[in-house]
């Protein structure tokens, strides 16, 4: 039960480390592929920058994200902070953001990944400073959600319960199994010296009560049968010399023999 017990935690901790390695895997790929699609959709927008193109600069941030479920929503802002392009709020446009995330988000200088928690679930945020020529004008924020990473590791916790519940049953079916061979295996044992044992000591306490005609039936070759051979030639003399003790003749002889 030990055995099988630590080799169960053992599996299931090794599952465990498994999903988490593939977890951070899947963040990885996503991250490296918002990059590529930030880093095309950032130079598109300071080329509409750079022609005073605002309405398509907006349009193209639009479809640019558009069709991809992965991508939550997506913001465009200058170097003020005043959003140009906010997807999942349009109202917020002309708006200058002020919370310390969209602060922190418009004083990078390189692209960069930030993972936090909304009311929502947690998203993974990349950030791509917008620069016209060597200038800086402002920063194009993607923000990832992680829904499809939390059905999947939904998904294989209950995979991870489900192998664990199988590995417990498959364990106790085997330790019942073991058990009962075991418990097979020590009846017979028990039932092929205990029988010898108990026709010997059932002979001892026949002879301790006189009774010198019981011979005990053994045909091993074993101690137990050296033994057993070894009572019956006890009680084969004691039987002897009782029927001397009784018989006159005998006596007699014995007598002389003693005293010529």
């Amino acid at each position: 039960m030990i055995f099988t017990s630590s080799q169960i935690i053992s599996q299931k901790r090794q599952i465990e480390n498994e999903l988490d390695k593939r977890i951070k895997l899947m963040k990885e790929n996503l991250v490296e592929r918002g990059k590529n699609i930030i880093t095309t959709l950032s130079q598109q927008v300071e080329k509409d920058i750079a022609s005073f193109n605002f309405s398509g600069m907006m349009e193209d941030v639009k479809e640019g994200i558009k069709g991809n479920e992965e991508i939550k929503y997506a913001i465009l802002t200058d170097a003020s902070g005043t959003v140009f392009v906010h997807t999942l709020n349009p109202d917020l446009m002309r708006t200058k953001l002020t919370e310390e995330r969209d602060k922190a988000a418009a004083k990078k200088t390189a692209i960069a990944t930030m993972e936090y928690q909304e009311a929502d679930g947690p998203v993974i945020e990349i950030v791509k400073p917008v620069q016209i020529s060597t200038n800086p004008w402002g920063v194009l924020r993607l923000v990832f959600t992680l829904e499809h990473f939390d059905a999947e590791i939904k998904s294989s916790k209950k995979q991870i319960q489900w192998e664990t519940k199988r590995m417990i049953r498959n364990a106790i079916l085997t330790s019942l199994i073991f058990m009962g061979v075991c418990f097979l295996i020590v009846l017979l044992l028990s039932t092929r010296f205990s029988t010898p044992l108990i026709h010997l000591t059932d002979s001892a306490r026949k002879l301790s009560q006189g009774d010198f005609t019981h011979a005990v039936q053994v045909s091993r070759k074993n101690e137990i049968g050296v033994l057993g051979e070894a009572m019956n030639h006890m009680v084969a003399n004691l039987s002897g010399i009782i029927r001397k003790i009784h018989c006159p003749s005998e006596i007699t002889r014995t007598f002389r023999q003693i005293f010529p």
